[in-house]
């Protein structure tokens, strides 16, 4: 993760883009120290970063446990859920394809 905050560091400071990213933010932070403010350091910025990330994939990767554990424990649902899943997406991984760019849920 490091070499791509300190590309954003140097593409930053050689464009100064209207764009901010998440590594823009963490590059502006200046923390208070005594009386004076600091700026993260890198392995600061490398830790907020895997938070921000790993934030985004843990509630995925519950939901998606807790379904599988659920089409395990409940083995009468899984024709039905197979059938609506089918319904919702067709089959075939072309339909799956065409379809993923206009559904947001199922």
């Amino acid at each position: 993760m490091l070499p791509l905050i300190r590309a954003r560091q140097g593409r930053k400071e050689e464009l100064n883009e209207c764009v901010l990213s998440y590594a823009d933010t963490l590059l502006d932070v200046q923390l208070p120290e005594g009386d004076e403010r600091r700026k993260l350091s890198e392995g600061e910025m490398v830790s907020l970063c895997s938070e921000f990330l790993n934030g985004g994939t843990d509630t995925t990767s519950t939901a998606l446990e807790w379904i599988l554990a659920n089409l395990v424990k409940l083995p009468h649902i899984r024709p039905s859920f197979s059938k609506r899943l089918m319904g919702f997406w067709g089959k075939g991984r072309n339909m799956w394809r065409r379809k993923i760019c206009r559904k947001y849920h199922i």
